[in-house]
């Protein structure tokens, strides 16, 4: 089983929706867990009824999600409940966006990812949350996926705050702002679809680097046949990909 975490106070639910998709078309079975503070997935996908104040266990196109997780105990507990375990999944994927979130137990992750964007409400939660997260850890290297906005800011900006504490991983990424992107959000939280052929190719592209890159034991055929396209590499860059698609590296 792969752990998969996503760091960040930036709303992450319909990149890890993403993810998850990615990976089940390799054919791996995904757990999402939300230990969000706001309960981003039950408010923003499920419908919160009377009916969920029993049921902590639903699916959003075959992609089961835990809510209001409070540490890997307690989503045993909750899918004892449902007559489940972790270990029926290949990969559990893990949203926090909190302090109190990271220091709770969670098991080792085979992939972190701090997730990011321009919104200043959000940059201001970050800086406690990856000081916390450094001094936990010990370490000052973090992965970023971050999502540039219409309205330009320095992209140290994060640095900046944080007084050049970060240091981001080479592997980091970062998305041109993409004016569909919200659209496809609301895509996904009304109509309950996952609209991931309807992102640019650059989105996919990483989003099936990331599944690929947790499953290399995989033979390449395997991976070839289902993303249509060999994505091995740490987000191999060439000239021609640069020119097609919209993205850039961080921190580079």
């Amino acid at each position: 089983m792969k752990i998969v975490t996503l760091l960040g106070t930036k709303n992450k639910t319909d990149f890890a929706f993403y993810l998850a998709y990615a990976m089940k078309s390799l054919k791996k079975n995904v757990l999402i867990v939300d230990a969000t503070k706001g309960s981003h997935y039950l408010k923003g996908y499920f419908q919160p009824d009377d009916s969920y104040t029993t049921e902590i266990l639903h699916s959003l196109e075959n992609i089961d999600v835990v809510f209001e997780a409070t540490d890997w105990v307690d989503v045993e507990r909750k899918l004892r409940n449902m007559n489940t375990t972790t270990t029926n999944y290949d990969c559990v994927i893990i949203d926090v966006d909190s302090t109190e979130g990271i220091l709770k137990e969670w098991p080792d992750s085979n992939m972190l990812l701090y997730i990011s964007d321009n919104e200043r409400i959000n940059l201001a939660g970050d800086v406690p949350l990856l000081h916390r997260y450094f001094d936990e850890k010990e370490t000052n290297m973090i992965r970023r996926i971050h999502f540039e906005s219409a309205y330009a800011i320095p992209s140290d900006y994060i640095e900046t705050l944080m007084k050049n504490r970060p240091s981001f991983d080479e592997n980091s990424f970062g998305f041109d702002y993409d004016e569909t992107e919200t659209k496809l959000r609301m895509m996904m939280q009304h109509e309950h679809v996952i609209p991931f052929n309807k992102l640019n190719k650059a989105y996919k592209r990483v989003l099936h680097e990331l599944s690929s890159e947790l499953y290399q034991d995989m033979p390449m055929r395997d991976v070839e046949n289902q993303t249509k396209k060999s994505f091995f590499g740490a987000f191999r860059r060439t000239k021609d990909t640069e020119e097609k698609a919209s993205q850039h590296t961080i921190g580079g």
